[in-house]
């Protein structure tokens, strides 16, 4: 019933979108994008390149749209 303190770790540019549930609904886990999460005491951020290049590969090798106006919306 309490709250769950929230800290930014990652932060994307403004001009772009990322639902989160869209992923979870996609079956995307939680370590493709943020790393083991489950051995860690809190949520830290990994050496991953969250960039737009990183995310147009993600939806080419899973054969999702691509289309801009699924994160630039």
């Amino acid at each position: 019933g309490e709250a769950i303190p929230w800290n930014r770790i990652y932060k994307i540019s403004d001009h772009a979108h990322f639902p989160h549930l869209r992923h979870v609904n996609a079956d995307v886990t939680c370590q493709e994008c943020h790393g083991e999460v489950q051995e860690m005491g809190f949520l830290e951020e990994v050496n991953q390149p969250l960039y737009m290049g990183w995310c147009v590969s993600c939806h080419r090798e899973r054969e999702v749209s691509t289309d801009c106006t699924v994160c630039h919306y």
